[in-house]
């Protein structure tokens, strides 16, 4: 299956290094699975960024089958990042949402807790709207303005662009 759906769902997880894009694959019993190919991108660079993001927006979510009894995936973050579980790759990067409305994205991170791993929904560092006509572009400078502030990224603090 190839189709496309007509909203994007993309996760950009930022390291201490490099931002990774991962495929979002729509599945078959209707939840969203990480897969191949994932992109690594310069996160403070704008041009790779928003081409990076422009990709990711125009290859939208495919539809892949899960296999019947399939329990468990392959975590396929963990060979990027050199860790096997969530905890880990949580305490490694700073996951950004990118959701593509009918007129809008919405753009939203994830606090830290003291112990590294994300925060719940209900605390974002990052939550806002850009409208469609920014398009990738206007997304990436939400990210890297925002980048710039946090304090907590992972292996070094905020950077002076």
């Amino acid at each position: 299956m190839n189709s496309k759906q007509s909203d994007a769902w993309i996760a950009l997880y930022v390291t201490d290094r490099l931002g990774f894009i991962p495929t979002e694959a729509l599945t078959n019993a209707g939840f969203y699975l990480q897969v191949e190919p994932v992109r690594q991108v310069n996160y403070w660079d704008l041009d790779e960024l928003t081409a990076a993001l422009q990709s990711a927006l125009e290859n939208g979510n495919p539809e892949i089958t899960v296999p019947p009894g399939v329990q468990h995936h392959e975590f396929v973050m963990g060979r990027y990042l050199g860790v096997s579980g969530q905890e880990d790759f949580e305490k490694a990067t700073i996951p950004i949402r990118i959701e593509e409305n009918d007129d809008h994205y919405s753009v939203r991170s994830w606090k830290k807790l003291a112990n590294g791993k994300w925060e719940g929904e209900k605390n974002l560092a990052l939550n806002c709207v850009v409208a469609k006509s920014n398009g990738a572009r206007g997304i990436a400078e939400a990210i890297i303005e925002h980048l710039k502030s946090r304090k907590d990224l992972p292996g070094s603090m905020a950077r002076d662009c």
